[in-house]
């Protein structure tokens, strides 16, 4: 036996006919001479001893992305530093990072999410934050107020460390984490709320792009600020 395929815009005909056969699908016994030495073939219909049809290709399942959980069985996340330190964070409090929940459910993440940009002593801090706001999602006004309070030791505990507190603020800000980019950006308001525009210029490393006419004009109409 020897096998035709014929394939025609995504379908596929395995014809299966007998080796002495040609590609016509009629036996060789079926051609005969004629007067003029012409072969000519019998008006026959070839037959087939077995036909299968298959259409399209089966579509592969897809493939279901691991999860991981921790000793109390809650499922969790893995998030690596840019030193390469790997920290686990509730899968809950993941999800308050708008980024890490799209790379979730588009299935874009791996076993593993690297961040290169973010330290292992400000992943440490984002993973204690994240999983302590998501810790529950609806809360009543003194599970709030408590949380309000926590936040507030959360800053404490930086004890004036600024590039601490501006790491977190560029953290918060790639992960889209909106729960934290709200409090350590109050923090850093509170911080430069009493400086001047030299200083808060000096603090962020901002040059000065006014000439001295240009500043004295903006000072002039907007005397009420600077009282």
């Amino acid at each position: 036996m020897k096998n035709l395929k014929i394939e025609e815009e995504g379908e596929e005909d395995t014809v299966l006919v007998d080796a002495d056969t040609n590609e016509d699908g009629c036996s060789m016994s079926e051609w005969e001479g004629s007067s003029d030495g012409k072969k000519k073939k019998k008006k026959k219909k070839p037959k087939l001893q077995r036909r299968r049809r298959r259409k399209g290709k089966k579509k592969a399942a897809r493939k279901q992305k691991k999860r991981y959980y921790s000793l109390s069985g809650t499922s969790v996340v893995l998030l690596s530093s840019s030193e390469g330190d790997v920290f686990e964070v509730d899968e809950s409090g993941a999800m308050l990072s708008q980024l890490i929940k799209n790379l979730i459910e588009d299935d874009c993440a791996g076993n593993v999410i690297p961040f290169t940009n973010i330290s292992s002593e400000i992943m440490e801090r984002v993973v204690l934050f994240l999983e302590k706001h998501g810790e529950k999602k609806e809360r009543d006004y003194d599970e709030k107020q408590e949380l309000v309070e926590w936040d507030k030791k959360f800053i404490e505990d930086l004890e004036g460390d600024k590039k601490t507190l501006y790491g977190l603020v560029n953290a918060a800000n790639y992960l889209n984490a909106r729960c934290l980019l709200d409090v350590t950006c109050q923090a850093v308001a509170d911080l430069i709320k009493d400086m001047t525009p030299e200083e808060i210029r000096k603090e962020f490393r901002i040059k000065n792009d006014f000439t001295p006419e240009e500043e004295e004009e903006v000072r002039r109409d907007n005397a009420w600020a600077y009282e």
